[in-house]
């Protein structure tokens, strides 16, 4: 028969255990965000493959496979359809942009250089030197960008081709996981003892529900908001206004700070090249499409993140910006996308254990102490085993004794 263990030597084991994958998890970090992406995609298509299997005869493998292959069709389909003309505005705005940019900033130092003399303190300074090597930089700059510009698309693509081993091992994890979720789940349910799995799964519950609304309200946002932008833009004339638009979808990924930076791209193009269709100056116009961004952004806020994600995964600004410092210094892209959801659950665990720290300590009832009798010698317990025996015969006598005489006959 085993041993128990003491509570010392489960306190070192469950010490020595979480050193032992902590080293392991930091040894294998650069797997993590692989692994992290294949548990969110089976997180977000896990409810689809229950329900297929609900409302159909098909088996949960059949159901996941179909699923995946509607998934393998649109990662296909998707990229060949709106990949050409996205990387031909892309293009179109790192060339014309950036070129406008530095004609602009030309102009400007040649303005300022006709004035290149001043006078500092009595003493005589003649900056025109410094501005005609700053002016042959930038043009030097600007040929460079000119003869350049497919090299940041080209090895964009050629990265992309490189990491289509770990979107095959990604989707072949997550394929897994998801078919045999209830499997998974099953087995962690029975790791929690039975008094606290009751707690246990309620608890889970509520995390579930903070992820369910935001990968929801996530999906619906940068739907809504990238078509919204794009239909703006393209009404003020805006150029390049499908790529802009498709960048202030994906940066809706990005909490808080997501549409600051996707306006910034937008009032560029506007300033320095102008509308299609209205007559405004650069200044006004890039004020307007600011407004634009302005007015999107309030309605988002108002009616759309209240009504679509809901108050479980709503947080104070401030908390998640310190979660997405966390998560980019933790697990980069990955961990700014999920700085939102992994706070808010940490939120919950924390009001659990917050609620449990409160409890008042459990009353045990008081046990009556049980006095031990005497010990007794040897003739004790003989005469007592005697006066035993003798107790029946005595009662015997009594009854006999009580009896009523039979009656004599006359």
């Amino acid at each position: 028969m085993s041993t128990r263990w003491s509570t010392a030597t489960k306190f070192w084991v469950l010490t020595a255990g979480a050193i032992l994958i902590t080293i392991t998890i930091y040894r294998l970090r650069s797997i993590v965000p692989l692994v992290g992406i294949a548990l969110v995609l089976a997180y977000v298509l896990n409810p689809v493959v229950d329900r297929i299997c609900r409302h159909s005869p098909l088996g949960r493998t059949p159901a996941t496979a179909m699923v995946y292959l509607g998934l393998l069709a649109l990662l296909v389909t998707v990229p060949a359809v709106f990949t050409p003309s996205i990387l031909e505005e892309a293009r179109a705005i790192d060339r014309a942009l950036i070129q406008d940019v530095i004609t602009n900033l030309i102009t400007r130092v040649q303005a300022y250089s006709e004035d290149s003399v001043i006078s500092v303190f009595g003493f005589t300074v003649d900056l025109a030197p410094a501005y005609a090597q700053l002016i042959q930089n930038l043009q030097s700059f600007s040929t460079t960008v000119a003869t350049s510009s497919l090299s940041f698309f080209l090895n964009f693509a050629s990265g992309f081709a490189s990491t289509l081993l770990g979107l095959f091992l990604m989707l072949v994890l997550s394929f897994y996981l998801v078919k045999d979720s209830r499997i998974i789940v099953k087995y962690l349910e029975n790791l929690i003892p039975p008094p606290h799995r009751a707690e246990a799964i309620v608890l889970v519950n509520k995390i579930n529900q903070v992820w369910r609304d935001f990968f929801r309200g996530q999906l619906l946002l940068v739907i809504v908001v990238g078509f919204v932008t794009w239909l703006g833009l393209f009404i003020l004339g805006v150029p390049n206004a499908l790529l802009l638009g498709v960048v202030a979808g994906l940066l809706e990924l990005v909490p808080n700070l997501g549409p600051i930076l996707a306006a910034i791209p937008s009032i560029l193009v506007a300033y320095f090249q102008g509308s299609l269709h209205l007559t405004l100056s650069p200044m006004w116009f890039a004020l307007l499409v600011l407004l634009l961004y302005m007015v999107i952004q309030q309605i988002e806020n108002t009616v759309l993140v209240p009504r679509i994600i809901g108050g479980s995964v709503h947080l104070h600004p401030v908390v998640i910006l310190i979660g997405i410092l966390a998560g980019a210094a933790i697990a980069g892209i990955l961990g700014i996308f999920l700085a939102a959801p992994v706070v808010a659950s940490v939120r919950v665990i924390g009001s659990y254990a917050y609620e449990k720290l409160l409890e008042p300590p459990v009353v045990q009832p008081v046990m009556m102490e049980s006095y031990a009798k005497p010990e007794k010698d040897e003739g004790q317990e003989e005469s007592e085993e005697l006066e035993d025996e003798s107790r029946p015969a005595e009662a015997n006598e009594e009854e006999i004794s009580q009896s009523p005489e039979p009656a004599t006959a006359h």
